[in-house]
């Protein structure tokens, strides 16, 4: 169980504390002064950069991987980290039992075992399996999407991605919304884009705007430049990514949960600072679940707010500064 400088297990614990990003991995080292490594993270935020694989080309001695919250996103970032590994190099796999530790016993060609218990998680213990590790190409998958204006379209996708790389109901009636947009808009920015289906569809009804997407997701950013070439898509958690000047509009189905916690940080943050991106005049619309409390934050920022389509499941909400 032990390595020269110190036990994995006992690092694996004190990342536990430290970082706790779904799908984050550390591929490290041991030496007389403790361990050294190379961090890797798809997800933006928390002070972590994000990428949509791990850049070093040096390996590692061992491995640390959190379960990701997203069970077909595990494989990625398992592959990711064999890419900084050494054979038969040992790896640490922690998470939370309610985020399904418990029943993970392989995970592509490695076998886990338990080696600890942190109260509600587990840590489990495997070893790298010898030969070529995989490649984020080898996860890029296609679908068929149909989008309100352009129809039928192939569209890129990873694991992991939101409404698994497709359309979900949320984002189709936005999209229907877009139809009583009043003035044609030149610059348009996609918040929490995903892997494009928003910038995709505003670019088939306005061929000539100028399309920005961010997400927080390096992945899926990734996808949406495939999806989406004539769009400019950045990685980022919040508003801070995207290039300077203001918007005619901003469209989003802000995420609502923070890993597998349900939260209103990311849209709350959003709202408050939406307002100043936007050009006089200038339109956020945005689509959330019909329980989350939207309207207060939204008047207290804009002078004109409006519910412009209301089911049983969404709101559509328009805001014009």
């Amino acid at each position: 169980m032990s390595l020269p400088g110190g036990r994995l297990e006992g690092a694996a614990l004190n990342l536990v504390r430290r970082f706790a990003s779904d799908g984050e991995c550390l591929a490290v080292d041991c030496n007389p002064d403790g361990f050294s490594g190379s961090r890797w993270s798809r997800y933006a935020g928390n002070g972590c950069d994000a990428s949509s694989w791990p850049a070093t080309r040096e390996l590692h001695s061992a491995g640390l991987l959190k379960l990701n919250k997203a069970r077909d996103a595990n494989l990625y970032a398992l592959e990711a980290l064999n890419s900084c590994l050494v054979p038969d190099a040992p790896i640490v796999l922690f998470g939370a039992n309610d985020e399904g530790i418990k029943s993970v016993r392989q995970l592509g060609a490695v076998d886990f075992s338990v080696v600890d218990s942190l109260g509600h998680g587990r840590l489990l213990r495997g070893v790298r399996k010898p030969g070529a590790c995989g490649r984020p190409e080898d996860f890029l998958k296609h679908c068929e999407v149909l989008l309100p204006v352009a129809g039928a379209r192939r569209w890129a996708s990873y694991p992991g991605c939101f409404a698994q790389g497709g359309v979900d109901p949320g984002t189709l009636l936005l999209l229907q919304s877009l139809d009583c947009v009043g003035a044609v808009p030149d610059r348009v920015l996609d918040f929490a884009c995903g892997t494009g289906v928003i910038a995709a569809d505003v670019l088939d009804r306005w061929p000539r705007a100028d399309v920005e997407g961010c997400d927080y997701d390096a992945v899926a950013i990734a996808a949406a430049r495939v999806n989406v070439p004539r769009g400019r898509f950045v990685v980022g958690d919040g508003l801070s990514c995207v290039s300077s000047g203001a918007f005619d509009l901003v469209v989003s189905n802000p995420p609502f949960h923070d890993g597998k916690v349900r939260s209103h940080r990311v849209w709350m943050n959003f709202v408050a600072e939406v307002r100043e991106r936007l050009r006089p005049n200038g339109e956020l619309r945005l689509v959330v679940q019909r329980e989350v409390p939207v309207e207060g934050p939204l008047r207290d920022a804009f002078s004109k707010v409006e519910r412009v389509i209301a089911t049983p499941r969404f709101g559509v909400w328009s805001a014009i500064r």
